[in-house]
């Protein structure tokens, strides 16, 4: 029989994945959970990993596509579709939009039907048995249509999940997912997170921008990629509560980083003190641009 050559199949369809997302399609986890800034490419890399799971050999297979809002999931579809046109048409059996329904033929000959599913209602959620399940947008995905629906959907089958969205607050079901993962103690499950600049497509110095834009609790979950908690966002750099402080700094092409002449603070572009003082000592996560920039070729 033959075997999905994973690596292959991102090269047919031009996808080619960052470091982030590498650790993720090479994970063999039941359930795998990534927690990331807006625009690492969580759904891209989702979505690629969903259609690997429905062209794998397998006998007649069940995958869902979840979100919180149906125009996530229709978005999601589409994009899996545009993909298949792209270098597998000949895979594509059947779609159907009005049942958010799309079938393929896997690499055994057999049926993979996906199907979009929205958790606003969770008696929609019910009833089925998956192979394999993709929540978009987890952050925004209640408790109850994780620990009353979903999660069931996955026993008979012995399924599959990749869980993915931008963290947001503490103690709910895709955090306490999240930390399983992180703790190392579970083969069956794995985490990961992200800042939106580990993608490197995107631009450092708008995502440094939004820093001015945004509170802190909303930039250390859009970009940073942390879950907030009653008491805010932890600071990346010494693990405590996040004050307010600028523990992270960017630097452009030939930048240097400044201290203050008097006390030798670190300090940013405006002369401000920057970096976490912790047992006298101030600590400070430094990035360079040119760490962070595109390959070439994509520029």
């Amino acid at each position: 029989m033959a075997q999905l050559d994973k690596a292959e199949l991102f090269r047919l369809l031009g996808y080619v994945p960052h470091a982030g997302q590498l650790r993720v399609h090479a994970s063999m986890a039941q359930l795998r959970v990534v927690a990331a800034g807006s625009r690492w490419g969580k759904s891209r890399c989702a979505l690629m990993e969903l259609l690997a799971g429905a062209l794998a050999p397998e006998p007649d297979t069940r995958l869902w596509v979840v979100a919180p809002r149906f125009e996530v999931v229709d978005k999601l579809l589409e994009l899996l579709v545009a993909q298949l046109r792209g270098g597998l048409a000949h895979r594509l059996l059947e779609e159907v939009r009005r049942d958010r329904r799309v079938v393929l033929q896997n690499l055994a000959g057999n049926r993979a039907v996906i199907e979009g599913r929205c958790t606003e209602r969770v008696a929609s959620l019910l009833g089925e048995s998956l192979d394999f399940l993709l929540v978009d947008e987890a952050g925004r995905v209640a408790d109850e249509a994780w620990e009353s629906a979903l999660s069931a959907r996955l026993v008979e089958r012995n399924g599959r999940a990749l869980v993915v969205g931008t963290p947001r607050n503490e103690d709910t079901w895709f955090h306490k997912l999240f930390i399983e993962g992180q703790r190392g103690d579970a083969s069956d499950v794995a985490s990961w997170t992200g800042r939106s600049i580990d993608n490197p497509l995107i631009d450092a110095q708008f995502v440094e921008r939004e820093r001015a834009r945004l509170s802190a609790s909303e930039f250390a979950s859009e970009h940073l990629g942390l879950f907030v908690g009653p008491f805010g966002p932890r600071c990346l750099t010494c693990g405590g509560p996040h004050t307010g402080c600028r523990s992270v700094v960017l630097l452009g092409e030939g930048e240097e980083l400044q201290h203050c002449t008097a006390c030798e603070r670190p300090l940013d572009r405006n002369g401000e003190p920057i970096g976490v003082t912790v047992n006298g000592v101030v600590r400070l996560t430094v990035i360079r641009c040119d760490e962070v920039a595109p390959p070439e070729g994509e520029r």
